[in-house]
């Protein structure tokens, strides 16, 4: 949004500045991916697109992760609550003891 404005004033900037710009913008939870892309440049430096794609994969990457620990955290839960509830109806059919007197022994 900020460089948007600041080109809409007519300050243009090159492409690499651009691409800078993008990383010091992002918000302190993504300062490992940050040191990450800045360490990894290569010869031919920061491109905006470049870092817009990294950013990007690396947004969906971390959504995506995010749901499937959510539906983990739920499925573990679910589990956990049958195994309960059995466990319990196990150990009450267990204590109840039977009369075995009216019981018939054919052997």
């Amino acid at each position: 949004m900020i460089l948007s404005k600041l080109t809409s004033v007519g300050i243009k900037f090159d492409d690499e500045v651009q691409a800078l710009l993008l990383l010091l913008f992002l918000p302190d939870s993504w300062s490992g991916t940050v040191t990450t892309v800045t360490s990894s440049t290569g010869s031919d430096g920061f491109t905006f697109e470049k870092i817009r794609d990294l950013i990007l994969d690396e947004d969906v990457r971390r959504r995506s992760f995010e749901e499937l620990s959510n539906e983990s955290l739920y499925v573990i839960r679910g589990k956990k609550n049958i195994r309960d509830s059995w466990s319990k109806n196990k150990r009450r059919s267990q204590s109840k003891s039977r009369d075995c007197s009216s019981v018939t022994c054919w052997n």
